[in-house]
């Protein structure tokens, strides 16, 4: 459990500086896959452990961004694609998007090693 918590605190960081210096929205994947390739066994752990990371994550990211532009600039962007609920809406839909595409990169990686493993993981 320490060993999880850790890991996914790890993806936390490398992931939200990642983010910072190169902005594009796919290293949210590249990262828990990265991690996940050469650290977990599991592929439910490696999944949740990607999946809560960057949950956390674009929560934090999505709720500072609002914060900092004019909110009715995100409540257009909500109605312009049609998520109820404006601006929470827009949020809980954009950080579990996210939440199950660093879940899925994390899962594929654990995958990707016990595809290519000699020896056979649990």
């Amino acid at each position: 459990m320490k060993r999880f918590l850790i890991l996914t605190l790890i993806i936390i960081l490398l992931t939200g500086v990642t983010i910072y210096f190169l902005p594009y929205w796919w290293i949210i994947i590249v990262v828990p896959f990265v991690i996940s390739l050469f650290a977990f066994k599991n592929g439910f752990h490696a999944f949740f452990s990607g999946f809560i990371s960057i949950a956390i994550l674009n929560l934090i990211v999505s709720i500072w961004r609002t914060t900092n532009v004019n909110d009715n600039y995100i409540s257009a962007i909500g109605e312009l694609i049609k998520i109820p609920g404006g601006t929470i809406g827009l949020i809980a839909v954009i950080t579990l998007l996210g939440a199950f595409m660093g879940g899925l990169g994390a899962l594929t990686a654990t995958l990707l090693a016990q595809l290519f493993d000699n020896k056979k993981r649990r």
